[in-house]
């Protein structure tokens, strides 16, 4: 399967402060409000749709969850 990136997205490295596991979500997803900074995350199932969900830099919605994160590293319009 072939996805095209727009060259606008950016996708930042976040490390979900919980887990301490590491991602790279679109931009849209991550609130950085100084004091607190969140992810938010789709309720899809699967990783596949997750993956495309990132891909896509799908708007988040009021179904999906906050998680705590720390911004690691930012680079716009690649996939990293």
């Amino acid at each position: 399967m072939l996805f095209h990136v727009v060259d606008s997205t950016m996708f930042v490295v976040v490390c979900f402060t919980e887990t301490n596991e590491v991602d790279v979500v679109p931009n849209t997803w991550v609130e950085d409000n100084r004091s607190k900074c969140v992810c938010w995350w789709p309720p899809y199932k699967t990783t596949q749709r997750v993956n495309s969900a990132k891909l896509l830099a799908e708007a988040p919605t009021e179904k999906w969850s906050s998680l705590a994160v720390k911004i690691m590293y930012e680079k716009p319009g690649e996939i990293i």
